[in-house]
């Protein structure tokens, strides 16, 4: 058809696209500070052409759609890199943490307090019948008790803390993939009569954003206009209109397990293969750093202990014992003392050592008792009982599964030397330090009330 009535016709549909352009462009000034939007434009196109003799007659233009100015790649390239950044900056602040707790800058720190420690052992061995000394190194080694509990008990809080931020950052991850899902099934139903979702694709890719900075994740969109989402090694967070959840328990090892729970009650733990994200990051930090720094700090006091332990078993303070209970217990006295649970038992070695014998400071006797690793405690009793240098002087008995000496007479004392088989330290006998790691680590009771006796 031609002629004036067409010519409104197409001025009419003209002005009604270009109508359409200008609320389109309404649409995205309003929303220039809405996050997550992207800008759409208005698609025309000439109008199909009508028949007429003259050949076919143009028919003016038409709206095609409206569609959003988002590139698909780089949208996924960027959620990635913010997934890596989420996973950074969680390190960091779950670190920056931990940080106060090893502050060298400040006065009274761990190398300070180990300097003041030594050089009051140093003070003593240079005036050793002094009372002063004496008390002025069990302050300072109280001193480097207390940092080392302190830094320990840190640890422990963090990692507890750690664990208490893990449920809240999961169950927001299951939020927002159930989000997914349903804009999912808003998407597909609105889209069913050809045109494009784009507010709720928006929305979509602003819950994927979201959730990839929470956790890693890969997704892809399908021919249906659907996205499905991936964590891990492509196990399905989201398929379709369908999501599935994580949660978490922790193990026996204390290390935290990421469970997916699918369909029909199928649960896998996906802790291994997890990467990116806050999730991820907190991993990192509670179950391998974390516990790298407190493995550290354990070790550095078991050597302390080790150290000033194996060289105080060797001598005698200022008194002698007249009954002496050991700090360490073992699990079975009929085991081997190597495999019966002593904490330094892996020390041991086969030799011996000497108890002596005074009675009203004379000496008296001197026995040296004979040690293998593979002994056992009621073994080591009776090599002591049964000895002939100190039969009826000593007697050696089990208390609470711990070694227990007690000198017969009421005036006799004893003490110990020449310890090459590490029996005494291992045993927590004639010991300056008891404990076996940083959270325990504490000044041998017996030593805090009769100073007297640190050798």
């Amino acid at each position: 058809m031609s002629g004036i009535s067409h010519i409104l016709d197409m001025a009419a549909r003209a002005l009604l696209g270009q109508q359409v352009g200008l609320e389109v462009t309404s649409h995205n000034v309003t929303n220039v500070n809405t996050p997550g939007y992207s800008r759409q434009k208005v698609c025309f196109e000439t109008a199909a052409p009508l028949p007429s003799p003259w050949g076919p007659l143009g028919d003016g233009v038409r709206v095609q759609g409206i569609e959003r100015a988002f590139d698909p790649f780089i949208t996924a390239k960027l959620n990635e890199t913010a997934s890596e950044l989420a996973e950074y900056q969680a390190h960091q602040a779950y670190l920056d943490q931990v940080a106060s707790l090893f502050n060298e800058t400040q006065e009274a720190a761990l190398n300070d307090r180990l300097s003041k420690f030594w050089a009051a052992w140093q003070d003593l061995a240079n005036n050793p019948t002094g009372s002063g000394e004496r008390q002025a190194l069990l302050q300072s080694a109280l001193s480097l008790c207390e940092i080392l509990n302190f830094q320990a008990d840190g640890l422990v809080r963090e990692r507890t803390a750690l664990v208490q931020r893990l449920g809240p950052l999961l169950e927001d991850v299951n939020a927002h993939a159930a989000r997914i899902a349903e804009l999912n099934r808003a998407i597909q139903e609105t889209e069913a009569n050809g045109q494009t979702a784009n507010d709720l694709r928006d929305l979509r890719q602003q819950e994927l954003a979201r959730l990839s900075q929470l956790i890693g994740i890969r997704y892809y969109t399908d021919t249906d206009g659907m996205v499905n989402v991936y964590v891990g090694q492509g196990t399905s967070l989201v398929q379709g209109v369908q999501s599935w959840t994580l949660d978490f328990t922790l193990t026996a090892a204390d290390t935290l397990s990421i469970r997916w729970n699918g369909p029909n009650g199928l649960q896998e733990d996906i802790t291994a293969h997890l990467s990116g994200g806050q999730v991820a990051a907190l991993l990192q930090v509670r179950d391998s750093l974390l516990a790298a720094y407190q493995a550290a700090l354990d070790q550095l006091a078991q050597d302390l202990i080790t150290a000033v332990n194996a060289q105080h078993t060797q001598g005698v303070g200022l008194e002698l014992f007249s009954s002496l209970t050991g700090t360490y217990a073992v699990t079975d006295p009929d085991l081997p003392l190597d495999s019966a649970g002593l904490p330094f038992g892996d020390d041991l070695t086969a030799s011996s050592f000497v108890i002596h014998v005074e009675r009203d400071g004379t000496p008296l006797a001197a026995g040296t008792i004979a040690v293998d690793p593979g002994m056992t405690l009621n073994e080591l009793i009776n090599a002591i009982n049964t000895d002939p240098e100190l039969a009826g002087l000593v007697t050696a008995s089990l208390e609470g599964n711990r070694l227990k000496l007690t000198a017969n007479s009421g005036t006799d004392t004893f003490g110990f030397s020449q310890d090459t088989a590490g029996l005494l330290a291992s045993l927590g006998l004639n010991t300056f330090f008891d404990g076996d790691k940083a959270y325990t680590l504490a000044v041998n009771p017996w030593v805090l009330a009769n100073p007297d006796l640190i050798a």
